[in-house]
């Protein structure tokens, strides 16, 4: 896909913050405690400082989609803008649901990407005290995760889906997506190009995909939302 703008009509004041490393378009950042970005996970509901947008006036980055260590990062905390969204189960978000930073990772595992899922252990129609934002548009994601058919090793570049898995998913050039293990570990990553079995990935995994353990493969979408 084409990313959308993160920011829309409705997007209040920017301010910036430079990046303490990898930070994604429509992700929920926080201030490390040294004045730089990094992602915020679920623990970090009342520390976000806004969500990351795209750099003015066409200025190309070294990895298309993402800022990286030093680089400045816009960012938006009021208004509407396009937030990064995954779904953690066979669920939809629906327009008007409560949106938190998704609880990803555990066990040690990396788990900070700054991604909202539906806030209340997937409910999304309370808003809860971590609810950072609320949904101004409906997403289908139900469908949107997949086990790869075949493991994926730390520093692959392509991953191996089952037949019609790719096209279930909703997947399309662009994407980013979240690799997640059964152990906790995740990486948030982007689509570089497709075939109808195989996802060729923006930067190598970092996650090692076991079929046996049914580790996943999600499509994460961008979704007009209203910050909180």
């Amino acid at each position: 896909m084409v990313l959308r703008k993160v920011t829309t009509p409705k997007t209040g004041p920017l301010s910036s913050i430079p990046a303490a490393g990898k930070i994604a378009f429509g992700a929920a950042i926080i201030n490390n405690g040294t004045d730089q970005a990094v992602y915020a996970s679920a623990a970090d509901t009342d520390e976000i400082l806004g969500f990351a947008v795209q750099p003015a006036n066409n200025v190309v980055l070294r990895s298309d989609g993402f800022y990286q260590q030093y680089d400045d990062v816009p960012y938006a905390n009021s208004g509407e803008i396009n937030a990064l969204v995954i779904a953690l189960g066979a669920t939809n978000i629906i327009k008007g649901d409560f949106l938190e930073v998704a609880a990803l990772g555990g066990a040690g595992g990396s788990g900070a990407w700054g991604v909202l899922a539906e806030a209340g252990n997937l409910a999304g129609a309370t808003k809860t005290i971590t609810s950072v934002a609320q949904a101004a548009e409906s997403v289908t994601l139900a469908a949107s995760m997949a086990t790869p058919a075949a493991g994926v090793a730390i520093g692959d570049a392509q991953i191996t889906m089952a037949a019609g898995a790719i096209a279930t998913m909703g997947l399309v050039e662009g994407d980013y997506v979240m690799l997640r293990d059964a152990d906790g570990d995740t990486q948030l990553n982007r689509v570089k190009s497709l075939t109808s079995t195989v996802i060729t990935l923006q930067e190598p995994s970092t996650v090692a995909l076991t079929v046996a353990d049914n580790d996943l493969v999600h499509r994460v979408a961008q979704i007009k939302v209203k910050i909180l």
